[in-house]
């Protein structure tokens, strides 16, 4: 597998050119340049990509299908490439918030661990999949872009709500998830509408499908709440929501210095490669 990556240079270049973009609300210019990075990169993967709710929002909605291979099962995969305000530039170690650096092991810039980092990784998984001829799900993407505006956006939840409902999907997959700082465990979120499922071998299965190490039966803390999230609150009522990534206690988000651990940013390629070839298999 690890031949698939090629080079941690690779991810490393790319990210560096997505975090330049300044994808923050209001700024039309640099969300459409987002728009076109992400959409690009998962066109040259062969998903079908169409823009959704460019005539009602600057910050539209990514919805990117691409079909199966050798494989039945079908998930949603949820991210957003809109980022917080970097506030005053004074604030960040670097000076400069939009660009990408690398220190004491960790990378460093706005949007690095919510959620281009993991959004990016998780798209250049897909490209190792691919390359590799390893099974694969049947996919829907939906990639938010008013994300961090802080307030409800119905046009966003109505998209995502319609688009869900057509795709009967059993899983799906969130923008990203935890490791704990105190003794190093990967933990997997998994949550349902309807509760913790009866058997707790459900649990055990997927966490064995990324290599991960402990659950917590709950899904991530949302900023807005779990009723302004379009993701969350499209889920239907028997899906399995997941969330596994490589975010940790020091990320910074939202804040100057947002950074992440660049060996659990790499380890994240790998988990959720697994991930992804299993389910597949399932």
């Amino acid at each position: 597998m690890q031949s698939q990556l090629k080079s941690f240079e690779e991810l490393h270049s790319a990210l560096a050119e997505f975090i330049a973009i300044q994808s923050v609300a209001g700024n039309s210019r640099e969300n459409k340049r987002a728009v076109h990075f992400v959409a690009s990169h998962l066109q040259e993967l062969g998903f079908d990509v169409r823009i959704k709710g460019g005539e009602l929002l600057e910050q539209p909605v990514i919805v990117a299908k691409r079909p199966s291979t050798n494989s039945e099962r079908k998930v949603v995969l949820y991210g957003h490439y809109d980022v917080a305000e970097p506030g005053d530039p004074d604030f960040w170690a670097s000076g400069t918030p939009y660009v990408l650096q690398s220190r004491g092991g960790r990378l460093y810039g706005r949007g690095v661990a919510d959620n281009k980092g993991t959004l990016l990784t998780r798209i250049m998984a897909l490209r190792g999949l691919i390359r590799a001829g390893e099974s694969l799900p049947e996919m829907l993407f939906l990639i938010q872009g008013k994300e961090e505006v802080n307030v409800p956006c119905p046009e966003t939840l109505d998209i995502f709500r319609r688009e869900v409902a057509h795709y009967e999907a059993d899983l799906f997959v969130d923008e990203t998830g935890f490791n704990d700082l105190d003794d190093g465990s990967a933990i997997m979120f998994l949550w349902s509408k309807r509760g913790k499922p009866v058997k707790d071998s459900v649990g055990s299965d997927y966490l064995a499908m990324a290599g991960l190490d402990r659950i917590e039966w709950r899904h991530l803390n949302k900023l807005n709440g779990g009723e302004n999230c379009p993701f969350l609150n499209a889920l239907p009522a028997d899906a399995l929501y997941v969330g596994f990534g490589p975010n940790d206690r020091l990320h910074q988000i939202h804040r100057p210095n947002e950074s992440l651990s660049q060996d659990l940013l790499e380890k994240h390629y790998f988990d959720f490669y697994r991930f992804m070839s299993a389910y597949a298999q399932q």
